[in-house]
């Protein structure tokens, strides 16, 4: 049973950006008869009238799929190229500010990301540390004591979070970057 008479599609790539998942979708709708318009191509993939397809146009749609894939792969690196150059220049991406930094601020978008070392936040790192190499102390010692130190709460997660980060004895802070 068919709900659709006709597909309409406003720009090839809004089908599919992945040249075998298109051609595929392209192939099932044509076994089962079912026309499909492309706005940006101003043509259908069956004649309305004879209901023949036009296999002319499924090579065409192919090569439109196989440059969409490839527009989509252009974007991801160029992405992640921006990002690699903003980490390589102190910025941060997104997401939560690690422990200990901060960002610099201001209306300059290069800047206002800029992370530096948050002098308050570093001077705690260092009494966990500290207070962490003291003898029979464990996590939850360091936690009870940061806490009233600081008159901050110190969940024993979060003072094994950052005995466990290698940021913070190394400097150095690792990003993953998604898609590049």
């Amino acid at each position: 049973r068919k709900d659709f008479d006709v597909i309409l599609v406003n720009e090839v790539h809004r089908m599919s950006r992945d040249p075998v998942s298109g051609r595929v979708y392209i192939r099932i709708f044509n076994n089962m008869g079912m026309p499909i318009y492309f706005r940006d191509e101003k043509r259908w993939t069956i004649d309305l009238l004879t209901k023949r397809v036009d296999t002319d146009f499924e090579k065409i749609l192919g090569n439109r799929f196989d440059g969409a894939a490839d527009y989509l792969n252009s974007l991801k690196v160029q992405t992640g190229s921006g990002r690699r150059k903003r980490l390589n220049d102190n910025q941060f991406i997104n997401g939560k500010v690690l422990f200990g930094y901060k960002k610099i601020g201001g209306k300059d978008k290069y800047t206002k990301n800029t992370l530096v070392v948050n002098e308050e936040e570093e001077t705690i790192i260092s009494d966990i540390y500290s207070k962490y190499l003291e003898e029979s102390s464990t996590l939850k010692s360091v936690s009870l004591s940061i806490s009233a130190q600081y008159s901050k709460k110190f969940s024993v997660g979060r003072i094994y979070q950052i005995l466990s980060n290698t940021t913070y004895h190394t400097g150095e802070i690792t990003v993953t970057i998604k898609g590049s």
